[in-house]
């Protein structure tokens, strides 16, 4: 599916579910047109009918935005489609050619729900499944390759929503200038679209001997919890148990 046909979708899918405020202006007008004598004010009698059918309709609309998205399973393929094409671009960043990349590449792809640089806030979206998992707008997609003695990674943003590839860098490393690797809780302090807080999550580290560090916060486990669903698979675990694995076999 091309771009143009796919955003409004995704659109759709992302776009919170917001009643309040036509509900709370569907009341007003309610309560004026049934208050108010339509002989003595006919102007504002009218005026609240007319109000009240425009409140109904947006509701309507937005009830069927809703219910009509997208199921997740097209959620789903379109992102693994769209992270096959990151992937090759990522390949071609690293200067890696075709014959040398693997056939199953290592990458972590750990969603984004907070403001990071260049994806605006109204871009950062989220619903829950009805596989009671989280899906994302934006995620932050990381791609490791191995090749002999040198760990190479590359990292962006992905608006997943926009189709826009974000705040690429590279990384290059010695194997044996790798110090440690691992996944650790910690607090963070992440001020979130719908006004809440993130401070707990779940962080990939890897570190290096010159002090330098790669830190990707790959699971936001109180959003999960507040939302009382699950996040999606990130690769984060299979990376580090992969890239301890490679690192112990040459020290042997």
């Amino acid at each position: 599916m091309n771009a143009q046909t796919k955003h409004p979708q995704l659109k759709h899918y992302f776009h919170p579910l917001r009643l309040k405020g036509p509900g709370i202006a569907l009341g007003a007008c309610a309560l004026i047109y049934y208050t108010v004598s339509s002989s003595q004010y006919p102007v504002i009698h009218q005026l609240a009918l007319m109000a009240g059918v425009v409140s109904l309709g947006l509701i309507i609309y937005r009830l069927i935005s809703y219910y009509t998205a997208p199921p997740d399973a097209a959620i789903d393929t379109w992102l693994e489609e769209d992270i096959e094409k990151l992937v090759t671009g990522a390949y071609q960043q690293l200067g890696i050619k075709k014959s040398e990349r693997p056939t199953a590449p290592l990458f972590i792809i750990a969603p984004v729900y907070w403001k990071v640089k260049g994806v605006e806030m109204k871009d950062l979206g989220l619903r829950k499944g009805k596989d009671k998992m989280l899906r994302f707008s934006v995620y932050q997609v990381t791609l490791f390759h191995l090749d002999e003695d040198i760990l190479t990674s590359y990292t962006c943003h992905y608006n997943f929503l926009q189709g826009i590839v974000l705040n690429e860098t590279t990384h290059e490393y010695h194997d044996k200038d790798i110090v440690s690797v691992a996944m650790k809780d910690v607090s963070v302090n992440y001020h979130l679209p719908d006004g809440q807080q993130l401070i707990a999550a779940q962080e990939f580290q890897m570190s290096v001997t010159s002090g330098e560090s790669i830190r990707l916060l790959v699971s936001p486990n109180t959003l999960a919890q507040r939302e009382k669903a699950t996040l999606p698979p990130t690769g984060a675990e299979k990376a580090v148990s992969v890239i301890r694995n490679i690192l112990r076999a040459k020290k042997v």
